[in-house]
């Protein structure tokens, strides 16, 4: 008789499965996953605003350099329509302040060399691309805990640090898809969702999706001995989101909180993080008796993000947070780290 290995939801090879369906089908993923509600002109006219504020701020206060440029990283850039719309509303914003000057730069990274190679070929990104302004990187963000981004034809390194300029994040339905554990809070202690890591999601799409249990047959809660990580910071963090759960489950965003703890640290000028993802404000909106659940869109899927947890561990980081909560919802949240 053999016993059925199983680690946390994070070890499970379903992370490596979707990775591999991105840099499959490329621009085509986006047929069967929703964009439209993070990638309007609306959505990114607030993003440009509140990266023209950040450099107008820091200018005045003398805290950045001039000379050096603002960077601003999309993660997961998807069709390229949302930064096509950043794009043009922070050149408007930017000459509007008399600050046009200043040198801006835009990367859009994914992990598929087709949907690179589309945003190359796209006539609306054409100029951009020729005046420097926009730069293309392939990224997995799924994967890898340092700031490392490739050119999509040479495989060379692009240079972001060490930088002297600030750095703005973008995050749109991103952080769903990033590796993650979940746990969950009884009176017998602290549990973790495990299941057998080379298991399989059940075939399935749409928004009506099933739970946790139901995607993963082989998925149970098991007791979870502390430390659990073995990190200081994913342990203290782990430990204020059970004190403050203290009965249920909670989604622990594992990856989201390791890319946190280096973007802390990623440079003088600090990283202003911008996210807005489906997932729950605070722990006190997730439901008591519910289960994980998980949405299937093809031959991707995504999870509830838990903003507060992020908060914590941005706290936990010497940073701050502001999220605008509305439940069990679509949330936007701003993460300062690393900066004074």
């Amino acid at each position: 008789m053999t016993t059925r290995a199983v680690g946390p939801v994070s070890t499970s090879g379903i992370w490596a499965t979707q990775r591999r369906f991105y840099e499959g089908v490329g621009v085509d993923a986006w047929k069967d996953i929703p964009f439209f509600g993070t990638s309007h002109r609306l959505a990114a006219l607030a993003h440009a605003r509140v990266i023209a504020a950040l450099a107008r701020d820091l200018t005045r206060r003398q805290a950045w350099d001039a000379g050096a440029p603002l960077t601003v990283l999309e993660l997961g850039a998807g069709t390229g329509r949302f930064a096509f719309h950043v794009l043009d509303c922070l050149s408007e914003l930017m000459a509007g302040l008399g600050m046009d000057d200043l040198a801006v730069t835009y990367v859009m990274a994914d992990c598929s060399p087709g949907t690179l190679s589309f945003w190359e070929q796209h006539p609306g990104f054409a100029g951009a691309l020729a005046a420097g302004r926009l730069r293309l990187a392939r990224h997995d963000a799924s994967e890898v805990s340092e700031l490392r981004l490739l050119e999509p034809h040479t495989g060379a390194d692009i240079a972001l640090e060490p930088r002297s300029g600030p750095l703005v994040v973008l995050a749109n339905y991103v952080l769903d898809s990033l590796p993650q554990d979940v746990f969950a809070v009884d009176g017998a202690g602290l549990h973790v969702g495990a299941a057998d890591p080379r298991e399989p999601l059940m075939a399935g799409t749409g928004t009506a999706a099933p739970d946790l249990p139901g995607a993963l047959g082989s998925f149970a809660f098991v007791p979870a001995a502390a430390p659990f990580y073995g990190d200081a910071f994913l342990d203290a963090t782990l430990s204020d989101c059970a004190a403050d759960r203290r009965l249920g489950f909670f989604p622990f965003p594992l990856q989201a909180l390791r890319w946190f703890r280096h973007l802390a640290g990623c440079g003088p000028a600090g990283a202003l993080v911008l996210a807005t993802d489906k997932g729950y404000g605070a722990q006190a909106d997730i439901p008591v008796a519910a289960a994980p659940d998980i949405a299937l869109h093809g031959g991707a899927f995504s999870m509830m993000v838990n903003f507060q947890a992020l908060a914590l561990g941005c706290d936990r980081l010497g940073g701050s947070a502001a999220v605008r909560s509305n439940g069990v919802d679509l949330q936007v949240a701003a993460f300062f780290l690393g900066a004074d």
